[in-house]
């Protein structure tokens, strides 16, 4: 369960982060809702927290930043594949 909360976590921080990111492709409801640094960075707290209680402080951050990293590289192309369903 803890490692779902992790996982979880990791990718709300990243969506949050990347919905406050001024190049993001997010629709603006969504920019309201989740384009806040300051929950991005609170839900990277969690999840790094979550991580390293699970796996141990190296292991444990080398996956919330391997989790991190995946969802900002699938981010974008999951915005634009919305973004083609629409037109």
């Amino acid at each position: 369960m803890l490692t779902l909360l992790a996982i979880v976590a990791t990718l709300l921080s990243a969506a949050s982060l990347h919905a406050a990111a001024p190049h993001g492709r997010w629709p603006e409801r969504a920019r309201r809702v989740l384009g806040n640094r300051w929950i991005g960075i609170a839900f990277a707290i969690v999840a790094l927290a979550a991580w390293i209680v699970r796996l141990g402080a190296g292991a444990g951050t080398c996956a919330m930043v391997l989790t991190w990293m995946f969802a900002f590289v699938c981010l974008p192309y999951a915005m634009a594949l919305r973004a083609q369903e629409r037109r």
